[in-house]
């Protein structure tokens, strides 16, 4: 029996930075907690925002630095000494390493390009909400299924504070900045900031620590606890292996689709990592469904006031008999990752025949049905409805097109946590 281990992803939304967006945040037919357990199966520490080594640099040296605060100082302590250090990192790494890509990006362009006086301070961050949005919200518990920080509070492990200690303050140190004195500025909330002035050695230490090249001691400690999980690595070695077969595909371009994830298994049967081929392929089945209803729902809800009839109708035009590519038996034989709630299992297989056969007035039956299950669930009302035969859409998302068959084939709607495993695997690779 396979592992259905499965992680929340935590909140969604934030206005004020591209990057903070978490997609999947509306999820009406309750898709994310199905392709989030099939993809635990082969990914199990990383979401699918902590895709970025050197953020997983500033959360430790941060978290480090936020414990020694918290025991100065006392509680509460922590968590403004992390966030105005994961401001100082944004400033250094935007304006000395010319490095823009990190949460945050966006105020520290406009503050850095408007010449306003910078500040460090827990109340004024880089994002509208910096410690639900930043990586204290969304890094902690990728770092925590690393075997990087404990179980019972947002601190370091032994190991991630040898690491630190051992290999972190020492950049400091070169640049003549004791990690005493690192602290002790970060515990002075709206302490300004110059970074060509009295803090430019502080700018230059934060930048280096943060260069894209990675040190020497840094590879074989990230390879172990981000690319292939950690000690507690959830996927029985599978995350190792499928890190293996996606350095081939490090060099070029990737786009996650049902040819590439197929060729993924083929490559993993090669090696014969037989169970990983079998993961990958149990992915490329259910997003065959998953994804074209999920982008099917979002239709409906712009089909306000049309009959069942007439958008059978015109779903009929643009998917003609059925989606083919729909293996009805395989998505079926997936019943352990589907909900618990037997009739929402059935229900999913239900729509996967329908879409098959091209019934598309039961398929719309069984997607409004879903709908309204997951939403009463949820403590909700459903977003769309039928009134006899007419759909009543409650959550009108205006009108839009019949998604492209086609399309569907040439990329995947969920990532299944792989580009965030490419992500990782990028950077561990140059330093090889």
């Amino acid at each position: 029996m396979r592992s259905n281990a499965g992680v929340p992803l935590g909140p969604f939304f934030t206005e004020l930075d591209h990057r903070a967006e978490i997609k999947g945040s509306r999820d009406p037919l309750g898709i994310q907690p199905i392709w989030t357990r099939l993809g635990r199966q082969i990914v199990g520490n990383l979401t699918t925002v902590s895709d970025s080594l050197r953020d997983f640099t500033v959360l430790l040296l941060g978290l480090y630095l936020a414990d020694q605060a918290k025991g100065q100082s006392g509680a509460g302590a922590d968590l403004g000494t992390f966030l105005r250090w994961e401001q100082l990192c944004a400033y250094a790494r935007a304006r000395v390493n010319r490095d823009w890509h990190f949460r945050g990006v966006d105020q520290v362009r406009k503050r850095l390009g408007n010449g306003a006086a910078l500040t460090l301070s827990r109340e004024q961050g880089i994002l509208s909400d910096q410690k639900t949005y930043g990586l204290w919200g969304l890094y902690t518990m990728p770092a925590r299924a690393s075997g990087l920080v404990r179980e019972d509070a947002n601190a370091l492990l032994a190991i991630a504070v040898e690491f630190v200690e051992r290999h972190y303050l020492r950049v400091f140190a070169d640049h003549g900045i004791k990690a005493d004195a690192l602290r002790k500025l970060l515990s002075m909330d709206g302490r300004k900031l110059q970074l060509e002035g009295k803090d430019a050695a502080l700018a230059k230490a934060t930048a280096a620590l943060l260069h894209k090249s990675l040190r020497q001691s840094e590879p074989g400690f990230y390879r172990e606890h981000l690319l292939f999980g950690g000690p507690g690595d959830a996927t029985n070695g599978r995350q190792q292996q499928l890190a293996h077969i996606l350095s081939d595909t490090l060099d070029g371009s990737f786009v996650l689709s049902p040819a590439s994830v197929m060729q993924l298994a083929e490559r993993a049967r090669k090696a014969n990592y037989d169970a990983l081929a079998q993961h990958l392929n149990d992915i490329r089945v259910a997003d065959a469904v998953l994804g074209p209803m999920a982008l099917l729902f979002s239709w409906l809800l712009g089909a306000h006031g049309a009959t069942l009839q007439q958008a059978a109708i015109d779903l009929g035009k643009g998917w003609g008999k059925g989606l083919r590519m729909i293996d009805t038996d395989a998505f079926a034989a997936l019943r352990e990752f589907l909900p618990a709630d037997t009739g929402l299992a059935d229900a999913w297989v239900a729509i996967a025949h329908a879409a098959r056969a091209g019934d598309y007035e039961a398929l719309i039956r069984q997607l409004v049905a879903v709908n309204a299950r997951v939403m009463e669930a949820r403590g909700g009302a459903a977003w769309v409805v039928l009134q006899g035969e007419r759909l009543e859409a409650r959550f009108q998302d205006g009108p839009g097109r019949v998604p492209d068959p086609e399309a569907l084939k040439s990329q995947m709607t969920f990532p299944y946590f792989i580009p965030s495993l490419r992500a990782i695997a990028a950077p561990l690779r140059k330093a090889a």
